[in-house]
């Protein structure tokens, strides 16, 4: 099964991301904010901070693996069927250029192989990847690095701080789940978040 970029039927719209930017400018200035500006500016602070502690795992993992986490991100987009630099893009939020340049590294460090698409004939070098043993070897040590991680996090709470953590990042992920969105905001939320189902 292959995750290559598919042409739009004629006759469809194609929306570029240049267009799709400008729809979601519309949209921010158009959305109205809460009347409670003081609670919203303290909810972004602290989500700041929990962005910032991932960034500390993702970069205790990148030391201990010697990998980027932009790596990792494409070798998991690759794991989960991506299997060419344009879908490795889309899947990761790189750009086109960036996905090539880190599946070109990766390929070239054995974590990620190439292969010919079976429905084109076999002409040039195999534009296609796959995750090579070492590159799977490698996902899955960086699971088990972000759950010990993690589970350390977790551990030096005590009971009760432990369950008001993990009620907080399921209503935080419940929140932006595009299935639970309030319909005056849905739109834009779309717009700004991946689909996370």
């Amino acid at each position: 099964m292959s995750n290559a970029a598919q042409d739009p039927d004629p006759g469809t719209a194609v929306e570029t991301p240049a267009v799709a930017a400008q729809h979601t400018r519309r949209l921010v200035r158009g959305t109205e904010p809460r009347s409670d500006l003081a609670e919203t500016l303290e909810l972004v602070d602290e989500m700041t901070a929990m962005t910032r502690s991932h960034e500390h795992v993702f970069g205790a993992i990148e030391r201990l693996t010697g990998v980027r986490h932009g790596e990792l991100q494409a070798l998991g987009a690759v794991a989960d069927g991506a299997d060419h630099p344009r879908s490795v893009a889309r899947s990761t939020g790189q750009t086109e250029a960036a996905a090539a340049a880190t599946v070109e590294g990766l390929v070239a460090r054995g974590l990620l192989g190439r292969h010919h698409d079976a429905r084109a004939p076999r002409s040039g070098e195999p534009a296609l990847v796959h995750v090579s043993e070492s590159g799977t070897v490698l996902i899955h040590q960086a699971e088990a690095l972000r759950y010990r991680l993690v589970d350390a996090v977790i551990d030096s709470l005590d009971e009760s701080e432990a369950v008001e953590f993990r009620g907080a990042v399921e209503r935080a992920t419940a929140a932006f789940d595009v299935r639970n969105r309030v319909p005056a905001r849905a739109e834009l939320v779309a717009q700004l978040v991946p689909d996370a189902s």
